[in-house]
């Protein structure tokens, strides 16, 4: 039910998979959702705002116009975010009204630790385990796998990270499965994950899977395939479109040569984001770089090389500005820079947007 899912589900976890059942009242494009703390409610959003519906069905109420993400606690009531998670209003289920609203740094997903202003955060084009500072932006660590030998362990990928009890982590893997992981908050590390299902429908940018776990163990949830997998199109001049020989992937920027011969894009990978070259009589294309976040790359006028920036680690504060041939597999080290997005201007002039300014 995200990105275009058209019904929610009910499931308990206790009962199996024979409780499974449409919730009649819920029919729409749903984007997320919440259970109520007494696992009687469902708030839920839809592209005409948030509502709440009992969960045996029946007419939504509106209670917000609109809104990204929703969670619910018996002691804040809803917390609605909007603008990948700068704005943060708590809402009163009863009455509608805002309680308390705030603006925050980029964060998708806000899981609010209970009695702390710290948030939980993972998904958007950022889909590493953090937690931030609600009161100080500046504050952020990511959460990593934990080790035996004391070493620091790899960053956990992922999107829609929920904490569970104080100590469970459960999260939705970049391949889609719904997973389950100890966590320990003090020292920021998690376990080895479980996966608890497959097949929940998650959202093509956030990464929020429409589900949500009652205290008595009930499981809400709209099945479908991850909607950030897609196809490429091309649209012809008459207006007519036609599929790419390019296998459906999750696309997240791409540039196409000028001559219109390749295509070089950035992927959502496994272990993270990956650059692959593709020529687009053929659909085919290897891998050719890999980092924890790839900025748009850019073909050169004569299309012979790609620049691009790229970060190896999600908490580093720079990146490095790439120029390459993924046919020659060669890169060359331009500079070390904040940079979002990198631009040919000329074979031999490069352009370069620095996130503040060119």
């Amino acid at each position: 039910a995200v990105d275009g899912g058209r019904e929610l589900w009910f499931r308990s976890l206790i009962d199996g998979a024979e409780s499974a059942r449409a919730i009649p009242g819920t029919d729409g494009a749903i984007r997320d959702l919440a259970i109520s703390p007494d696992g009687s409610q469902v708030a839920f959003v839809t592209n005409e705002g948030t509502s709440i519906i009992g969960l045996g069905g029946g007419s939504p109420r509106l209670i917000a116009d609109q809104s990204n993400v929703v969670r619910w606690s018996e002691e804040d009531g809803l917390l609605l975010s909007e603008g990948d998670g700068r704005v943060l209003s708590w809402i009163d289920p009863e009455t509608g009204e805002a309680t308390r609203s705030i603006n925050t740094s980029y964060c998708i997903g806000h899981e609010v630790l209970a009695g702390s202003e710290l948030a939980l955060c993972g998904g958007g084009g950022d889909r590493y385990a953090s937690v931030v500072g609600l009161a100080d932006p500046q504050f952020s660590r990511h959460l990593r796998r934990a080790t035996s030998g004391g070493e620091e362990g790899l960053p956990l990928r992922g999107s829609d990270f929920r904490l569970v009890d104080g100590e469970y982590l459960v999260y939705f893997s970049i391949d889609g499965d719904l997973r389950a992981t100890s966590v320990d908050l003090e020292t920021m590390t998690v376990g080895p994950p479980i996966t608890i299902t497959p097949g929940i429908r998650t959202a093509s940018y956030t990464g929020f899977g429409a589900y949500d776990l009652t205290r008595d163990g009930a499981l809400v949830y709209a099945p479908g395939p991850p909607a950030n997998i897609g196809q490429l199109m091309k649209a012809d001049p008459d207006g007519s479109t036609r599929a790419l020989p390019i296998p459906p992937a999750a696309f997240l920027r791409f540039d196409v040569s000028r001559d219109g011969t390749r295509l070089v894009a950035v992927l959502e990978g496994l272990s993270g984001q990956e650059i692959h070259a593709y020529d687009l009589d053929t659909g085919r294309g290897d891998p050719w770089l890999e980092g924890a976040f790839i900025g748009h790359p850019r073909w050169s006028p004569d299309g012979t090389q790609i620049l691009v920036s790229i970060k190896d680690r999600p908490d580093s504060p720079s990146s490095w500005l790439l120029r390459g041939s993924p046919t020659a597999l060669t890169v060359d080290t331009l500079a070390e820079l904040s940079v979002s997005i990198g631009s040919y201007f000329a074979d031999s002039l490069v352009i370069a947007d620095h996130g503040a300014g060119a």
